[in-house]
């Protein structure tokens, strides 16, 4: 029989494409099992793989009786997959409202929604794997939700930080924010400690994916966070914060800040601004509210700051308490010019130092100042601010925004900067760097950094990780004794006379110093006649002291001047007596109480 050419040509066409075909096919094996094997039996692997990360739960915030300020409990959020819900289980829609204690329009909108919009116009919509239709549910919900069986809805476990005291010490603990970042106070301060470690199991699963758990790689269990225990105790916190809201209540002010620390340690008790805000809803309070002013904010201290001038000119040696200076003189000759003393609100005359301190003289503390500087050098008086904690950061644990404040140096000052200075001008401190350095004479002549916390446990509460000691000292400005005769004349500021007799407390022996500064306006640079910032700064008992006390209320509206021995000096009674019932210090004239 004879083959057509046009059947001989489809056969070998029909041929080559057959050898064709096998060619390629036997190019892929190779290209899969020689060539590409490595790759293709690490991805293998891979998939066999399980891989799961456990969170840590993040440590405790206790105060220094073990009250719980910062927690973290498990909560679980609920939500459902749309794409592999059965019609019957989306029946189901009043069951999962019901257990939810919501509307059963909001979860048959879950239901239904498969694809999220398109982020560009003209886009492909995207497919939904999780639809939350419960945030931050209990135990009791979740195990409501397990129960209904409906394999698309499931809950998830978080951990989420509670503060369960709400608003106290909330400038000091801080706070994490939605992304569980912590953003100040102790909280980012040890976040180190607090955070944990999380754990991680690395496993392999069988063909239908399920885990082989005798085939386990590596399993780290999560390290809990550390507790963390602070200097603050609660009850005086609580008192702190009260009396700041009186004073806010009576003053109308700006702001108050207030401190409490131990006069030997300088471990912080309390510390207490207002305007606050609620830790378990930061995110209404304003930014105002959030701010540590005792911390952040600065001012001019005014006649707080003169016990730096006068414990300078005592420890230099050039004075003695009982020397005495003309207050009554404008100018004053100095290294060969006139230079001017500020005025005072009522002149003196001759005084000695001891009067000086307690009529809280401006032209005195100059005239102090200016005799150092002739003996010394101007460079001295600089320093000595320096060493009590002016112009520089307190390195107080709250990791947020503490400033440093203002002290120029000498080759910076003007020709009023030596005189205005030592009246607590030309300055500018934070409450916690005035609270400090009147630590100072408390003390016996010691400087203290802020302690805040005092150990740090581990999440077993088995192991003390660090433990810090009484009191962190950060020098010595000035000697004990001088120390301890600044101490005697600022009692007689505090007692009959005195500037600040406002504060004193029957059988405590009060000591103490007010400041009044006025403000100025920001745009016209001149003063402002009833703007003012009112300090008292003071300690008790004289003797032997136990608590250091600073009040600071900015803008205190009183129909007046808002002197600090009339408006911040009450404040500090009314919070030592509190302190004193709720700690129940003994007093050191029991006759002098009754």
């Amino acid at each position: 029989m004879t083959v057509l050419p046009s059947m001989r040509a489809r056969f070998w066409v029909l041929l080559s494409g057959v050898v064709l075909c096998f060619c390629a096919i036997l190019v892929r094996l190779w290209w899969l099992h020689v060539w590409d094997a490595p790759r293709r039996r690490e991805e293998a692997l891979q998939a066999r793989h399980v891989y799961r990360e456990f969170e840590a739960s993040r440590g405790l915030v206790v105060d220094a009786r073990g009250v719980v300020l910062a927690t973290t409990r498990e909560a679980w959020d609920v939500g459902v997959d749309a794409h592999v819900l059965s019609d019957k289980d989306r029946a189901r829609a009043g069951e999962v409202a019901s257990a939810l204690g919501i509307g059963r329009a909001v979860v048959e909108e879950a239901f239904e929604k498969r694809f999220r919009a398109p982020e560009l116009p003209g886009g492909k919509p995207r497919p939904v794997s999780w639809v939350r239709i419960g945030e931050d549910v209990g135990d009791a919900v979740a195990a409501k939700i397990r129960a209904l069986g409906i394999r698309a809805v499931y809950c998830a476990r978080r951990f989420v930080r509670d503060y369960p005291r709400g608003q106290l010490a909330a400038h000091l603990v801080g706070y994490l924010n939605r992304e569980n970042v912590p953003m100040t106070g102790v909280e980012r301060a040890a976040d180190w400690f607090l955070s944990g470690h999380r754990g991680s199991l690395l496993s392999r699963r069988d063909g239908r994916r399920l885990e082989m758990p005798h085939l386990r790689l590596r399993q780290i269990d999560p390290e809990h966070g550390s507790r963390v225990e602070l200097t603050v105790d609660s009850f005086v916190q609580e008192i702190c914060e009260r009396e700041a809201e009186n004073a806010r209540a009576e003053f109308s002010p700006l702001s108050v800040s207030i401190i409490v620390s131990e006069a030997r340690t300088g471990r912080l008790l309390g510390l207490a601004n207002w305007p606050t805000f609620d830790l378990r809803a930061f995110g209404r309070a304003p930014d105002a509210a959030r701010r540590n002013r005792a911390v952040a904010d600065f001012y001019e201290p005014g006649s707080v700051f003169k016990i730096v001038p006068v414990c300078m000119a005592l420890n230099e040696g050039v004075v003695t308490p009982d020397d005495v200076f003309d207050c009554a003189r404008a100018e004053v000759p100095y290294r060969g010019r006139k230079v001017s003393l500020p005025n005072d609100t009522h002149h003196l005359g001759v005084a000695s130092v001891r009067d000086i301190v307690r009529e809280s003289s401006n032209r005195g503390a100059a005239l102090l100042a200016l005799r150092v500087a002739e003996a010394r050098g101007e460079q001295v008086f600089y320093d000595y601010a320096r060493a009590f904690g002016f112009g520089q950061p307190t390195g107080i644990s709250v990791a947020g925004a503490e400033s440093a404040g203002v002290l120029h140096p000498p080759g910076s000052w003007d020709r009023l900067t030596l005189t205005r200075m030592p009246m607590g001008h030309s300055i500018a401190a934070t409450p916690l760097q005035v609270h400090y350095a009147m630590g100072v004479v408390a003390s016996g002549g010691r400087l203290f950094a802020p302690q805040l916390v005092r150990r740090i446990v581990s999440g077993s509460g088995d192991a003390v990780l660090v433990e810090f000691p009484d009191a962190l000292e950060r020098g010595r400005p000035v000697s004990p004794q001088v120390a301890r005769t600044v101490a005697l004349m600022l009692r007689d500021v505090c007692r009959r006379g005195g500037t600040a007799s406002a504060a004193d407390i029957p059988g405590y022996d009060v000591a103490g110093k007010t400041g009044t500064t006025q403000k100025y306006d920001p745009v016209t640079k001149r003063p402002v006649r009833d703007r003012h910032v009112a300090t008292f700064s003071g300690f008790f008992p004289v003797e032997n002291p136990f608590l250091v006390i600073t009040v600071v209320v900015d803008e205190p509206r009183r129909g007046g001047v808002g002197y600090g021995g009339l408006v911040a000096a009450p404040v500090f009674r009314r919070l030592a007596k509190g302190i004193i019932e709720r700690l129940r210090i003994p007093p050191v004239s029991p006759v002098a109480v009754r």
